[in-house]
């Protein structure tokens, strides 16, 4: 990804949440795609545990490991967008054309205890390290043309 294609793709990222995902007033801070570390080996958790869907009551309180769920555990699988706002932060999903969907889930700022970035074991990504309230924490590979280091800095001083 070039820095044109990456600056596209923030500012596209940007207009579309929000003008079509936050309420009056909200403003989007910082926005990158991120893809949940170990998605694929999570995709494939809940998938065996599909059969746990049916008893919805249950399966709603529950990670794919069968513990009780939590914070950590409303971050899909799949690639989203991460977007800081004024409020709150929020998960998009990115739909296969690579826009912007339904926000699958937001945290408020209380829930986030610390956020940390560092190498993302390629050259290409840098990983944030999100860790929640609730003692749980999530793993998010973010593209270095995505600008990792401006939603680190925009979650640190969202939560501060």
């Amino acid at each position: 990804m070039t820095p044109q294609t990456a600056v596209a793709a923030w500012s596209t990222c940007h207009l579309i949440v929000h003008q079509t995902h936050l309420p009056s007033g909200e403003t989007v801070v910082q926005a990158a795609v991120a893809q949940p570390s170990g998605s694929i080996s999570r995709g494939f958790a809940e998938k065996r545990t599909s059969l746990g869907a049916l008893m919805s009551s249950v399966a709603s309180k529950m990670n794919a490991d069968g513990d009780e769920a939590t914070i950590a555990d409303r971050v899909p699988t799949k690639n989203g967008y991460l977007v800081v706002t004024d409020r709150r932060v929020i998960w998009a999903d990115q739909k296969k054309t690579g826009s912007v969907g339904d926000v699958a889930c937001h945290f408020e700022f209380d829930e986030i205890e610390t956020v940390t970035i560092g190498d993302g074991g390629g050259m290409s990504n840098k990983l944030l390290s999100v860790s929640f309230a609730d003692g749980s924490s999530v793993d998010l590979a973010v593209a270095k043309g995505q600008k990792p280091d401006e939603l680190h800095a925009a979650m640190c001083k969202a939560i501060s």
